[in-house]
């Protein structure tokens, strides 16, 4: 029992305080970063330890007076859990120092100051009004319990009058893969893998490795931080004994909440250090009159659209080059810029991603882009999703540009898909690094049939996957076409 006693920080809390706190703008003097996630399972103090942040950004962050602090969930009686905790934290903290409890009011649904209009308090997608507040923290315990954003961005929108606020989001694992959570997670492993780059979110996350025995000590150690202090070795192992005792459901909770494993979670189809090892850099103009072949993925024209231009080696020994071209509409680069951290405004300014005015993408860009491309390269023929299609593939056809359906039945687009795969493990294909080719790549789930064929699952993957399928669809154009242009003999699936 802990209660009463000083609160001393675990290694891993402490090095976040470190992190949060200690990293600052030499420009401005602001915080770095202005988001934390924090995976960790139950029983490593997760909730305490946001509850004596809670207290630190009402009373004693230097950067805000009269601070307001809200927990928040989907329901009030679930944002109730980690308030009352703060609450009980003050109330101890109140009985120790009779200067705190001068300046503080611990109310029944708020902790308040009495010589500021600072607060604390909590909110539910049923609470009567979740708009209007000036918060400086915000307290997410349990995100994965969330099925959209919606607290998310009450809170969030709320930030822009404060001069460094901060949102703190811990949690367990879950079994939803496609929740906003488990979402942002994966934004958060791409960050760390320096897939994608974000300076301003922090992300600290315990869990099993992919493809880590679950069911070994080591496992478990690598999971739980806080081992020895606030959890015990014999304690999971009872929850393990117990979970093996009472069948696949307590099976399943031992893994989400004792080691953090999603359930029917995503599992990487190339892994990222396989794919970048396939790159090196090289200039678009060393391609110039060279013959290549595209694959177009219109997707939705409220996101991105890509299309991709792969160029057959001109031996037997070389390897393939690919350019990729995306296409986004401004407005959704500025959303998605700011609510899931996914660097779409930084990709556009670096020239790897089109923005089109408005809010929905401009085919006739796509079309420029295309047009100009078949001028300075070889293009044979570019394949596009006939589910997809639209006036731009009728437009591009009025051009002279060869388009071609290409079938997205799996028993077609299983060679090309495996092809790639293979390529990449190869260190076979040059891609130059493209970073929106390389997102897309690791957002990559893959469907597979009684036959063992395989395609993207678009609907399963972590997120955009659109350059790869574009990817998909050019070698495999390339595939149904390379025995007309130039041939060693042998197929490109055997060729390559």
């Amino acid at each position: 029992n802990w209660r009463g006693k000083p609160f001393d920080f675990h290694p891993w809390q402490a090095f976040t305080n470190w992190c949060v706190y200690g990293w600052k703008v030499k420009s401005n003097g602001w915080r770095r970063y202005f988001k934390v996630y924090i995976k960790v399972p139950r029983k490593n103090g997760k909730t305490e330890y946001l509850s004596g942040i809670g207290i630190y950004g009402h009373r004693f962050d230097p950067y805000e007076k009269d601070a307001q602090v809200f927990w928040f969930a989907t329901t009030k009686s679930q944002a109730t859990v980690g308030f009352r905790k703060q609450k009980t934290m003050t109330s101890l903290l109140c009985k120790k120092s009779e200067k705190y409890k001068s300046k503080i009011r611990v109310l029944e649904h708020r902790i308040t100051d009495r010589d500021g209009n600072g607060f604390v308090t909590y909110l539910g997608r049923d609470s009567k009004s979740e708009d209007g507040h000036n918060p400086f923290y915000g307290m997410c315990d349990e995100y994965h319990a969330h099925p959209n954003n919606d607290m998310m961005n009450v809170i969030e929108s709320g930030f822009g009058a404060r001069k460094s606020p901060l949102m703190w989001v811990i949690t367990t694992a879950g079994t939803n893969p496609v929740a906003p959570c488990a979402k942002f997670e994966t934004t958060c492993k791409q960050i760390l893998d320096g897939v994608i780059p974000n300076p301003g979110i922090f992300p600290l996350i315990f869990d099993v490795d992919d493809g880590e025995d679950w069911t070994s000590i080591d496992a478990w150690k690598r999971a739980n931080p806080s081992l020895g202090v606030s959890i015990s070795l014999d304690y999971l192992n009872r929850e393990y004994n117990k979970a093996l005792a009472e069948g696949s459901t307590a099976v399943s909770n031992f893994q989400t909440k004792n080691l953090n494993i999603w359930l029917r979670a995503h599992k990487t189809w190339i892994p990222d250090d396989v794919w970048m090892r396939a790159s090196v850099s090289f200039e678009e103009t060393e391609l110039n009159g060279k013959l290549c072949f595209g694959g177009l993925d219109l997707a939705t024209r409220s996101d991105l659209a890509s299309y991709v231009l792969i160029f057959p080696p001109e031996d037997e020994d070389g390897t393939p080059h690919v350019i990729t071209r995306v296409f986004c509409p401004e407005e959704t680069a500025v959303k998605r810029t700011r609510l899931d951290g996914v660097p779409y405004l930084q990709w556009a300014e670096e020239g790897f991603l089109i923005l089109t005015p408005g809010n929905v993408t401009d085919y006739n860009y796509i079309q420029k882009a295309i047009l100009q491309d078949c001028a300075t390269f070889d293009v044979h023929s570019i394949a596009y999703d006939p589910y997809n299609s639209s006036q731009l593939v009728i437009d591009l056809q009025d051009e002279g540009v060869m388009m071609e359906q290409f079938s997205q039945r799996m028993s077609v687009i299983s060679a090309p898909t495996k092809e790639l795969e293979r390529l990449a493990m190869q260190e076979k294909i040059n891609h130059g690094g493209n970073p929106i080719l390389r997102w897309a790549i690791s957002n990559v789930s893959i469907k597979t049939d009684q036959d063992e064929n395989i395609k993207i699952d678009k609907g399963k993957s972590k997120d955009k996957v659109d350059s790869a399928v574009a990817l998909v669809m050019a070698l495999g154009q390339w595939a149904q076409k390379y025995g007309e242009i130039q041939s060693y003999g042998k197929s490109i699936f055997t060729l390559l």
